[in-house]
């Protein structure tokens, strides 16, 4: 092996450039065995550098090429932050605490403990190269699902940028914070039930509450400018950035009391810039769905829905291109949308009838003021002084009425007419969904018809097309559940690789013999013709017994290598995909019987009219019992 040659840093940066490749290799890419084996040397030897890092041991001198004053090598990077480690000296002997600060009530550590830290000097990768590192790895198990295993570099990076009141993570570019919170969610989904409740602090914790501190701090100057934190991004950061915070709990703050404490709740302050359409057109398919969802989690769609409704507008021409998983985000996020939008509407009627009744309350007391008690005119009652108080603020509300309500209505209209493209986008997106609902998996036409009986949404030709393709899909399980009883695949892959051999065996012994061409004769064909075309039967017996040999063997050489049983594993499949489509059977006959009206809806009982005279004496016979 040749690993001792590179340092940590040359690693990390070789498995950062492979997972850019790696992400520009089409869907149908696979990992070479002897490349995914590097891949693994190479991601143990950084996680033990890192982890000997964070225990505060020392990183000892890898091989007799780092001792020669002659080698190019060097054990530590030469930059720190993507700048060299001479302009970074204040930040060398930074000491890396396991705590946050903001939950310390001193700030002190024990003498041991502050020794035993381990400090920025001893670190053997740059802090800018370990963001990349993170976010490379989380994406290689995105594709590769069976890769995992970087939860631990994950963790390690995360305390790294949120110790010291998120000082390091200040000195990161605005890319590099963005891949550290990526990271976050894709390693968070697929190795999420690998992370121990103690690195979950790290992760979803104090990391996403130091990016927000980031974010809510004070705008700086840019040529003269103000400018905050993601008024500073490009157009596809932006959408990334506001996906992921959204996935890590990020809310949008509104008119906070202390702005710069607002990061311990995971508040973002600062409004989401609004992109100018130009910009939303250059943005990709995914990049224009996350900027979508970032918005509607974080919610900052309430504070003036001008950037939602911009981003609406321009998902709308883009539904054809968006793949299935993007299809599913965005059902979800509109779902979301189009729910708090009813909550809130429902809310409505009551405030108004809070109001009518305030204004009536003060009417009353108006009635009551003037039959009260007799008062002297040197000592006037406090009644008196309040009847007059509030005539007055009357007669000023009367001559300017308060910019609040136009301001209010505004915004009423506003949340009208997103809701409004919303409905009309998720149509769309339904109507696409119903025309590939092939390419979807059980669980992504589940997540569909949840969503839709959710709000609910009328899609009548999108939950057909579901019946349908749910049924289709039971009846091939249920044929293959009778193949099953014939014995496990590797039963069957054996003794199909026999057989084939049998035949094949059986009809090159016939093909060099002198009887079998009485068989072939026809039309009075000569003995030559008729052996060419045995041959030529015998040589596809022979290549099929050689395909059925090389499938047992494989299928044979994995069960062993990674000790595991290939029967179990397609029960496993069959059974979650038996699962998921009996749930998508539910909610089917769930949506059958909602009956939509005009502006209403209203769903059936799913017991008969005698089914539920029987629950009914049940439940009076137990209360009189």
């Amino acid at each position: 092996s040749d690993l001792p040659v590179f340092s940590v840093e040359d690693l990390a940066r070789i498995l950062w450039a492979f997972s850019e490749l790696c992400s520009t290799a089409p869907e149908s890419y696979s990992l070479h065995g002897s490349t995914a084996n590097s891949f693994g040397q190479i991601q143990e030897t950084i996680e033990a550098s890192l982890l000997r890092w964070e225990s505060g041991q020392k990183n000892v001198t890898a091989s007799q090429q780092h001792k020669d004053s002659n080698s190019i090598f060097s054990r530590f990077p030469s930059t720190l932050f993507g700048k060299s480690r001479a302009l970074r000296l204040s930040l060398l002997d930074v000491k890396i605490s396991d705590e946050d600060e903001d939950d310390e009530e001193d700030g002190q550590h024990s003498p041991q403990t502050q020794k035993s830290l381990p400090t920025l000097s001893d670190l053997t990768v740059d802090p800018s190269t370990l963001c990349k590192l993170a976010f490379g790895l989380a994406q290689i198990s995105r594709s590769h699902q069976q890769i995992v295993g970087s939860e631990q570099i994950l963790r390690v990076a995360t305390r790294l940028f949120s110790s010291k009141n998120g000082r390091l993570l200040s000195e990161c570019s605005h890319q590099d914070v963005i891949r550290m919170c990526c990271a976050c969610v894709d390693t968070m989904k697929l190795a999420g039930k690998e992370i121990r409740g103690s690195d979950r602090e790290y992760v979803l914790r104090q990391f996403p509450r130091r990016v927000v501190q980031l974010i809510n701090s004070p705008v700086y100057y840019d040529n003269g400018v103000h400018r905050s934190y993601l008024e500073a991004l490009s157009p596809s950061d932006l959408s990334a950035l506001l996906f992921s915070l959204g996935e890590l709990g990020v809310r949008a703050s509104y008119q906070p009391d202390s702005p710069q404490l607002e990061y311990r709740k995971l508040r973002m302050v600062p409004a989401c810039p609004i992109l100018s359409e130009k910009s939303l057109e250059s943005l990709t398919p995914t990049s224009s769905v996350n900027l979508f969802c970032g918005l509607v989690a974080i919610g900052d769609a309430s504070r003036g829905s001008n950037a939602l409704l911009s981003s609406l507008c321009n998902l709308q021409s883009r539904v054809d291109s968006l793949e299935p998983y993007l299809l599913c985000r965005l059902t979800a996020s509109l779902s979301k949308l189009l729910r708090s939008g009813n909550a809130a509407r429902a809310s409505r009627p009551s405030m108004s009838f809070s109001r009518t009744r305030s204004a009536d309350d003060s009417a009353s007391m108006d009635k009551s003021d003037e039959k009260g008690t007799k008062c002297t005119e040197e000592e006037p009652s406090l009644e008196d002084v309040s009847s007059l108080d509030s005539a007055a603020e009357q007669v000023i509300d009367n001559l300017s009425p308060p910019p609040s309500e136009n301001l209010n209505n505004n915004i009423l209209h506003d949340d009208e007419t997103t809701r409004q493209e919303a409905r009309h986008l998720l149509d769309l997106v339904l109507q696409r969904a119903a025309t590939r609902l092939s390419n979807f998996s059980g669980e992504q036409i589940r997540r569909f018809m949840l969503h839709v009986v959710l709000l609910p949404f009328q899609a009548d030709d999108f939950v057909d097309a579901a019946d349908i393709e749910v049924g289709k899909r039971l009846l091939a399980l249920e044929s293959d559940a009778v193949t099953s009883r014939l014995g496990s695949i590797q039963d069957l892959s054996k003794y199909s690789a026999d057989a084939a051999v049998d035949v094949a065996a059986t009809l090159s012994d016939i093909s060099t013999g002198d009887y079998p061409f009485k068989f072939l004769r026809k039309g009075g064909k000569d003995n030559e013709l008729a052996s060419e075309k045995l041959s030529d039967i015998a040589a596809e017996a022979n290549r099929v017994a050689a395909s059925a040999c090389e499938a047992a063997a494989r299928l044979d050489r994995v069960s062993r290598g990674a000790n595991l049983n290939g029967e179990g594993l397609l029960q496993q499949t069959e059974h979650g995909a038996a699962f998921e489509l009996g749930r998508c059977q539910a909610l089917i006959e769930r949506y059958r019987r909602i009956v939509f009206s005009d502006d209403s809806f209203s769903r059936r009982s799913r017991y008969d009219d005698e089914r539920r005279k029987i629950i009914g004496k049940r439940v009076c016979s137990r209360l009189f019992v």
